[in-house]
């Protein structure tokens, strides 16, 4: 009888802990301190990219952050003005669990892992370098910090889902700093609240032609999803989620064109048929334009 007890304590405590850290990282939004600073050797060393302007970078990072939200890479936080927003990189997507090294007669398993964790680091790190380089403007990006430095000399404050302030070493972090940006369906139920229907219509033109770039350019994206990562800044339409460029021959490039045009707007014309139809037509009739002349 006190073998079951305990055993049904045990359960309990385990319960309640379990139910206390899925709490937790609920309302927090999973983010914690530890998981984004990184001072690994093993770290390939990827300077810094230049700010596009150091006026720019200064007003941007000389300001608190508020939580934003969660994505696969990196944790997002928005800008007290509302112009900026900072991403976080996760450490765990590049390092495998502290404990694997502490468990023998797994060097193989743990190899293996090393190696599928590092392939994912640098397909990633290269991804955000094709974004720089060749997407600046596109992906209105104005900073990378992708290894560890000592020039910046700056702390950041972070406001997490709770209200609590965390200040962060940005010398010490991975992040991309890019102007914030409104969702692109948000912006056109906007526009047509007000019947804009003109501007709606550049948006989705706007929308095309930041794929087509990419192709021309001789680049695939591996995360192509409109309504997610892409944005509307001012008067032009930009990729926020830069973590899935990819180089590719350009002739894979015009194979996948059309196939690829129709799979990434194929949800976009259907969010429009549901929500904006007097839109369809003119989203149609650019989209066949290009599928006939290409």
């Amino acid at each position: 009888m006190k073998i079951v007890r305990g055993l049904l304590c045990w359960i309990l405590f385990l319960s309640i802990g379990y139910s206390l850290v899925h709490f937790c990282r609920r309302e927090t939004g999973k983010f914690i301190l530890t998981a984004i600073t990184t001072y690994a050797s093993q770290d390939p060393v990827i300077p810094a990219s230049p700010p596009s302007s150091e006026e720019e970078l200064s007003r941007a990072l000389d300001q608190e952050y508020s939580y934003l939200g969660c994505g696969g890479q990196a944790y997002v936080f928005s800008s007290a003005n509302g112009e900026f927003v900072i991403k976080l990189l996760k450490k765990r997507r590049y390092r495998i669990p502290g404990y694997l090294y502490y468990i023998p007669f797994i060097q193989e398993y743990r190899a293996a892992k090393e190696k599928k964790y590092l392939q994912r680091l640098k397909r990633e790190f290269s991804s955000y370098r094709i974004a720089f380089e060749s997407f600046s403007r596109e992906c209105a990006l104005l900073y990378l910090h992708l290894d560890k430095s000592s020039h910046l000399n700056l702390s950041l404050t972070l406001i997490d889902k709770l209200q609590i302030k965390h200040q962060i070493d940005l010398d010490s972090t991975y992040f991309i700093l890019q102007r914030k940006a409104q969702p692109p369906y948000l912006a056109i139920s906007e526009l047509m609240s007000k019947s804009k229907i003109e501007e709606s219509q550049r948006i989705l033109t706007l929308l095309i032609d930041l794929i087509l770039l990419r192709y021309q350019r001789g680049y695939s994206d591996g995360d192509p999803n409109i309504e997610k990562n892409c944005g509307v800044l001012k008067d032009r339409v930009i990729k926020m989620d830069i973590g899935r460029f990819a180089p590719h021959s350009e002739e894979k490039l015009q194979i996948c064109l059309k196939v690829e045009l129709y799979s990434i707007m194929r949800p976009l014309q259907h969010w429009i048929r549901q929500n904006h139809p007097e839109l369809l037509p003119y989203l149609d009739a650019q989209l066949m334009k290009i599928i006939v002349s290409s």
